[in-house]
């Protein structure tokens, strides 16, 4: 019997040592969570969208509509789309193969079809069928073997749900503009010095190259960060209802790791 209470006496102060150090443990985790956390919020409020200071044109809402005027059997939730672009005013990209970004709140049922025009002549620069896989966001660019978007002219990019090609008056169809610009020496260093793609898209949000900003954002690997970040600038670019959307999805930020 004694002998067995000594083993239990040793036992003790071995059974407070594992406690110790697994409470050492959880401390340090809790603290490097919350540490990531901190970082993650700090890039997420770093992201600042600054709208060009020469805004192209005044009307540059969203415009959506049915070519018949009535009500389509394309507005229904389930082919609902956005078309990620600024709200008041024109959206800018440096690049001849930007990315375009589309939300679909559910896998369409319907042919999309995705155009892209010269704004002033409406001569067609590419036309064709989006594949949607997924809902959320989907990204998209022009085929590589076309010349792309030239600097300095006015772009619209439209996409349609088609319902019955043998009347395409009853399309449901969104157009934004886009332009592309040429960017200063300066600033091309400054991306060329730059790696991160975070870091990136501060850069180009900040000089306001909205398009270029969000394709940077959409390549990141962790999904919460990167919806934060991408709800961030879509907030700063009038689509405050979509950012709210994809918000509502997403763990709290003290989850991000």
């Amino acid at each position: 019997m004694k002998k067995i209470q000594r083993y239990s006496l040793i036992a003790i102060p071995l059974l407070v040592a594992c406690i110790f150090i697994q409470s050492g443990d959880s401390r340090a985790e809790n603290f490097d969570s919350s540490n990531r956390a901190t970082q993650n919020t700090a890039q997420i409020k770093s992201i600042i969208y600054t709208p060009p200071s020469t805004p192209e044109r005044k009307r540059n809402r969203p415009w959506q509509g049915n070519g018949a005027g009535s009500r389509s059997i394309c507005l229904t939730p389930t082919n609902a789309q956005t078309l990620i672009a600024p709200v008041n005013h024109t959206g800018l990209t440096s690049k001849s193969h930007p990315t375009f970004s589309i939300y679909f709140a559910e896998v369409p049922n319907l042919t999309v079809r995705m155009s892209v025009k010269d704004r002033d002549n409406q001569k067609v620069v590419w036309i064709g069928d989006l594949e949607v896989k997924k809902t959320g966001i989907s990204t998209f660019s022009l085929p590589k073997e076309l010349v792309g978007l030239k600097p300095g002219i006015d772009y619209t990019w439209a996409v349609a749900m088609i319902c019955d090609r043998d009347d395409r008056f009853q399309d449901i169809f969104t157009e934004v503009p886009i332009k592309r610009v040429e960017i200063s020496s300066q600033l091309k260093g400054e991306l060329s010095d730059t790696k991160n793609p975070i870091e990136k898209a501060k850069v180009l949000a900040k000089a306001g190259l909205f398009y270029d900003a969000l394709g940077e954002l959409v390549k990141l690997d962790d999904p919460t960060l990167k919806s934060h970040l991408i709800s961030s600038i879509l907030e700063q670019a009038g689509l405050r209802n979509l950012a709210l959307k994809i918000k509502k999805s997403l763990p709290t930020l003290r989850s991000l790791s």
